[in-house]
């Protein structure tokens, strides 16, 4: 829809941004920020209570849908025996060395963020410094200006 471009309010981006963007409106931040907070602890209790019905239901799934007209006698034992040595040969290893991969990766990618914070709180902090100082060398008859810039600069630092 170009009407949200065009609405004439140039002076801020992100109501246009907002109006564009129709999931912002679907869950309000605090719910979704509550989501995502408990979300991890929650999914795993759940998972593990409905394991054996969820387990039961695909095997009576997965037995309609190849028509099987057969009953294990031996309870599953033998296909059991059968699956085992390719779970244990290919399939854990390769999920370890996924996940490692994926813990590796994420590690990486949150020790370059803080890399990156503690770059910008160095660089700031330093500006801060260049202003003080720009602000102590002002003559002294600009002194109501000077208070006024130095009364900015104490808001700037202490948000």
């Amino acid at each position: 829809s170009s009407d949200n471009y065009d609405n004439g309010d140039d002076a801020n981006p992100s109501a246009s941004m907002s109006q564009s963007l129709p999931f912002n409106t679907r869950l309000p931040p605090l719910a979704m920020d509550l989501t995502l907070r408990y979300l991890p602890f929650i999914m795993p209790i759940v998972a593990y209570s409905t394991y054996e019905s969820t387990a039961r239901m695909f095997d009576r799934m997965v037995e309609f849908i190849s028509d099987n007209n057969w009953i294990a006698v031996d309870g599953g034992q033998y296909q059991a025996e059968i699956i085992t040595p390719a779970i244990n040969g290919l399939v854990v290893p390769s999920l370890a060395l996924l996940f490692a991969t994926l813990v590796n990766n994420t590690i990486n990618t949150l020790r370059q963020r803080q890399l990156q914070i503690r770059t910008s709180l160095n660089t700031e902090a330093n500006d801060l410094r260049v202003l003080a100082t720009i602000l102590d060398s002002l003559p002294s008859q600009l002194r109501k200006a000077k208070n006024h810039l130095r009364e900015y600069l104490i808001q700037y630092a202490s948000r």
